[in-house]
Order: structure tokens, then C-alpha cells, then sequence
């Protein structure tokens, strides 16, 4: 079996806020996984399928 070949990422958004008395906290706003991304080149790869 030949498949085109993808690749996998998450995305996390974040934000700097200030904390008392100075300096700055990273505060996560959201996060989204499962992004799949296919990849420019023409990479086919091979598996064996089982039945």
C-alpha cells in the first residue's frame, strides 16, 4: 500500500502579562492538536496492510 506523506502538529496560542511587582507571566489562551499539515514534496512512502 503507498501513502502520501503529512505531517502532524499542534498549535498553542499564549500571552505575556504583567505581573505585580514587575516583570511577566505566560498565560495559555487555547491550544488545538490534530493539525495536519501535507508535505510539498512529491515523498510517497510504503506500507504492508495486513488483512
Amino acid at each position: 500500500m503507498t501513502y502520501h506523506e503529512a505531517k502532524g502538529f499542534s498549535v498553542t496560542k499564549y500571552r505575556m502579562e504583567p505581573k505585580f511587582g514587575g516583570g511577566c507571566k505566560k498565560v495559555k489562551l487555547w491550544k488545538k492538536s490534530g493539525n495536519i499539515a501535507p508535505v510539498k514534496r512529491n515523498s510517497n512512502l510504503w506500507g504492508i496492510q495486513y488483512a
